[in-house]
């Protein structure tokens, strides 16, 4: 089983969420302290949006989600939890980053 962590937050284009859940958040206090106020709040602003973003998707899509991204658990150990076949799962979560993209792209005005 992979380390836990925290939703990474990073930002760009369309292609936002699929690093934002595949890079893990710097959390500890020497790394954060490397970055500077405006930087600290555009994360902690990046932070809100990816959180708005995943409580806006229907709940299967969400469960997927934060069991993959958050928990990191393998896409096996997701479809025995959920008794769902793995390709489920799978479809699920392509489905899940692509509803998440629309769903940043209108918050941030797009």
């Amino acid at each position: 089983r992979r380390r836990r962590f925290q939703v990474p937050l990073t930002m760009g284009d369309t292609k936002e969420i699929e690093t934002l859940v595949h890079h893990q958040h710097e959390s500890t206090a020497s790394q954060l302290s490397n970055l500077s106020p405006e930087e600290l709040y555009i994360r902690q602003e990046r932070q809100q949006l990816v959180r708005q973003a995943i409580a806006q998707l229907p709940l299967h899509f969400r469960t997927v989600v934060i069991m993959r991204e958050i928990n990191e658990l393998s896409f096996e150990e997701i479809a025995e939890t959920l008794n769902q076949p793995v390709g489920t799962v799978k479809s699920n979560m392509f489905r899940a980053k692509k509803r998440l993209r629309e769903i940043v792209g209108n918050l941030m005005g797009r």
